[in-house]
């Protein structure tokens, strides 16, 4: 008995769907996984920073939209049970609150923005996912000019072609924020003063 051989037109199609089941599941293991064709950072090695704000210091923003912003740091024990730091506007609640873990540097300041979370282990290029989706690390030791003055080993994050831009100094938490797509300023807030806190 002759066994009938598959004709070749079905090898071809069975082939092909193959092909194409393996490239949908790896499209699908991309898009969990945050896949980044950019690898170029793959050897880099990140250098953790510690972003929280000394709680015995009064930090004083520019911000375009709500002038001059001074915020003090406020024992809030409801906050400080889930390690929040909170600080208090002087000029009116509501504030600023803050938390560092494993997860990252996490803040909340209600007249700007919702609160969302960034890494403390930068590493430039890289493609970071927090609240509010993905993020890039521009810069892992950038020199920034603030009207307070200027830091180094700072981190920058942001959109990948740089338009809009957060930085942070180690210990002064977010110093400066620029948006190049806005009309006038592009420096949306600002570091301007920082004095120790009277006892």
């Amino acid at each position: 008995m002759i066994k009938k051989s598959t004709p070749h037109f079905e090898r071809v199609f069975i082939i092909k769907k193959v092909i194409s089941l393996l490239i949908v599941c790896i499209c699908l293991l991309a898009i969990s996984f945050g896949f980044d064709a950019d690898t170029s950072y793959a050897k880099a090695k990140p250098v953790s920073k510690d972003f929280l704000l000394n709680k015995n210091k009064i930090y004083t923003y520019q911000s375009v939209t709500y002038g001059k912003q001074t915020i003090k740091y406020v024992k809030a024990d409801d906050y400080e049970d889930y390690g929040i730091h909170y600080w208090e506007f002087v000029e009116g609640p509501p504030g600023y609150a803050e938390r560092q873990n494993k997860d990252g540097y996490y803040f909340f300041l209600s007249t700007e923005w919702e609160g969302h979370t960034v890494t403390t282990k930068p590493v430039k290029g890289k493609k970071y996912k927090n609240e509010h989706g993905y993020y890039y690390v521009t810069s892992a030791n950038a020199t920034v000019k603030t009207k307070y003055k200027t830091f180094k080993n700072c981190m920058a994050v942001g959109s990948k072609n740089g338009v809009y831009t957060e930085y942070y100094a180690p210990h002064y938490g977010l110093i400066k924020i620029v948006d190049k797509s806005r009309k006038g300023s592009t420096v949306q807030w600002e570091l301007i003063s920082v004095k120790n806190k009277k006892k």
